[in-house]
């Protein structure tokens, strides 16, 4: 039951379990981007044997980050109350 989300001024309003208490964020997606290492886009090492167990291991590689080609298309308001 309830509703799903908001619609103010023609803009979507969700809530989220995850948003801190007393903040709002404001993403415009169209301007947020992750940027990623091409050597380290989910690269995989050799497979290792550990000398004290029966298994194999490898490590599965990435680095990234977030980022955006407009900042002043997001926002966060905090300290917000009821």
């Amino acid at each position: 039951g309830g509703f799903q989300n908001l619609l103010f001024n023609g803009q979507v309003f969700v809530f989220s379990n995850f948003c801190p208490t007393s903040n709002l964020f404001m993403l415009n997606l169209n301007s947020i981007f992750l940027y990623y290492h091409p050597e380290r886009k989910f690269s995989q090492e050799k497979w290792a044997k550990p000398i004290n167990q029966q298994v194999k291991v490898s490590r599965i590689l990435f680095m990234g980050a977030m980022g955006s080609n407009n900042c002043r298309l997001n926002g966060r308001m905090s300290a917000l109350t009821a």
